[in-house]
């Protein structure tokens, strides 16, 4: 598999909602997956101290039933991304188009689940409570934006959830202004995380491609006492040698781990 231009990959490609034909692509979907589960932690535990901090703000003002049901569906989200985690970090083969919509399920939960304080909360609270919903608000979408871009329509999915619940909280309030200003800012990252997306899908595949390249040069070099001709190294970005075989540092009259990293 080749070195891959950002230009040539598609937004379905990028975005996960098309299959290419390349049958690397599950190999890429994986990885995405690994990279995933490896970036969730901050916007994960953004969310869960919003939710303390919510929580404690809104208790005895919310009703009972709401604030459980609220809670459970916290629950309910959480035991799905720790399962969905421990599958992805555990994935040794490949992954398909729904492994990675699983885990785009899963941001768009966590993205359903603090629109309630939004939508629901904050007709019961003051105007203390209200600001404090929009910054908890904003800080859990820079995450997003910051940490997953491996998977970039699940970020989309939980920063566009957020944005509008939070636009719409302000435009109840006749704050227009700052509700426009919520969805602007809003907009401004999903550009961000489909521009990143763009780059760390690309830069993924790089890596299985290089990866696979490399794979192949060991093999030749393992197999170097059968070869009439094996003069063979590697040249890295410096321009300098990388696993020389035996017989190229015997020509060179060095030893391999002397010719190891010596300008070509």
């Amino acid at each position: 598999m080749a070195a891959l231009d950002t230009n040539q990959l598609g937004w379905m490609d990028i975005l996960g909602l098309r299959e290419p034909r390349d049958g690397e692509w599950k190999l890429v979907r994986a990885a995405q997956l690994r990279e995933l589960s490896k970036n969730s932690l901050l916007p994960v535990v953004a969310v869960l101290l919003a939710t303390l901090s919510a929580g404690t703000l809104f208790w005895g003002q919310v009703p009972n039933e709401m604030m459980a049901a609220w809670l459970s569906m916290l629950i309910i989200g959480m035991v799905s991304i720790a399962s969905a985690r421990r599958a992805n970090l555990a994935r040794t083969g490949g992954a398909t188009r729904s492994d990675v919509m699983r885990s785009v399920a899963n941001c768009a939960i966590l993205g359903l689940f603090w629109s309630v304080p939004s939508l629901f909360f904050a007709e019961y609270g003051n105007l203390e409570h209200i600001v404090t919903v929009a910054a908890l608000s904003l800080a859990i979408m820079g995450a997003t934006a910051l940490m997953l871009n491996s998977v970039p329509l699940g970020g989309i999915m939980l920063n566009g959830l957020i944005a509008v619940s939070v636009s719409v909280m302000l435009f109840r309030l006749d704050l227009t202004l700052l509700a426009g200003l919520t969805f602007s800012y809003g907009l401004c990252l999903t550009f961000t995380l489909l521009v990143n997306g763009r780059s760390a899908v690309a830069r993924l595949r790089n890596d299985i491609a290089l990866a696979a390249q490399n794979d192949v040069v060991k093999l030749m070099l393992r197999q170097e006492n059968a070869a009439e001709s094996d003069w063979l190294w590697q040249v890295d970005a410096r321009k300098c040698v990388v696993d020389p075989s035996q017989r190229f540092a015997a020509a060179a009259g060095l030893t391999p781990r002397k010719l190891e990293g010596m300008p070509l």
